[in-house]
């Protein structure tokens, strides 16, 4: 600890510090005017639904890059998302792939 430091110090403000008079608030403002949600049944969750066949498919196509790139690691790792997560078709394709880099 500092021994210059004295913590019953009174803090001075700087007088030079103004609040912007042109700064002024509405007093009618109300965030949720115009907004009318009651009865309303939002899902959010069908607006932003994956697609998850083609999620699997992206991975299938990353792990061809890295296979690509020499990154074995990298398209072991996505490959193997792809055994958890995809259909039959993408489960026997990241199968193939992950023969083909085996060593």
């Amino acid at each position: 600890l500092d021994d210059d430091l004295d913590l019953d110090d009174d803090l001075e403000l700087d007088d030079d510090l103004e609040l912007d008079d042109d700064l002024e608030l509405d007093d009618d403002f109300d965030p949720d005017d115009g907004l009318d949600l009651e009865g309303e049944d939002i899902d959010l969750d069908d607006e932003y639904e994956l697609d998850l066949e083609e999620d699997t498919e992206t991975k299938l196509d990353l792990a061809r890059a890295y296979i690509d790139m020499g990154d074995k690691e990298g398209a072991r790792g996505v490959l193997q998302e792809v055994s958890r997560e995809g259909n039959e078709s993408e489960i026997a394709q990241a199968k193939e792939l992950l023969e083909s880099i085996s060593d």
